[in-house]
């Protein structure tokens, strides 16, 4: 008996969790989705070395930008082109995992910047190729 009412409270809490509305969506006026990209700089970046990982400054929230804006504004902060940086996923083919903006450096290729949120590699991808077909190059 004691069994038997376990099982209706499990069932009548998972009943009352998916009742529940879903977690709410960035929207503008018209309902259409905000796009929020969350972007990291590595120690490897212009101007980070020696910075902790948890400094503000080497942390970036794009709101309601599209992939390209966002891939430029990210390399107008690492003052690179697009030609100079590589996409390298954390996890292959993963939609959605993060990404690494990687450059060479001393031989190496180091990661300067990791896209946490908001871009798939095929976007990130898809940006540097119209980056580099505008010829675009950060202001100094």
């Amino acid at each position: 008996m004691a069994a038997a009412k376990r099982n209706d409270k499990e069932a009548a809490y998972a009943a009352a969790m998916a009742a529940q509305a879903p977690p709410p969506i960035c929207t503008d006026a018209s309902g259409a989705r905000i796009r929020l990209v969350a972007v990291h700089l590595t120690e490897f970046a212009r101007g980070c070395a020696g910075m902790a990982g948890g400094n503000p400054k080497r942390w970036a929230t794009l709101y309601g930008v599209s992939p390209r804006t966002a891939v430029a504004k990210t390399l107008q902060r690492l003052g690179v082109g697009p030609r100079a940086v590589q996409v390298q996923p954390h996890i292959a083919g993963a939609d959605g995992a993060d990404i690494d903006l990687c450059a060479e450096r001393e031989g190496q290729l180091v990661p300067l910047a990791t896209f946490w949120d908001g871009l798939t590699e095929a976007e990130v991808r898809d940006a540097l190729q119209q980056l580099e077909a505008e010829r675009w190059e950060p202001r100094t």
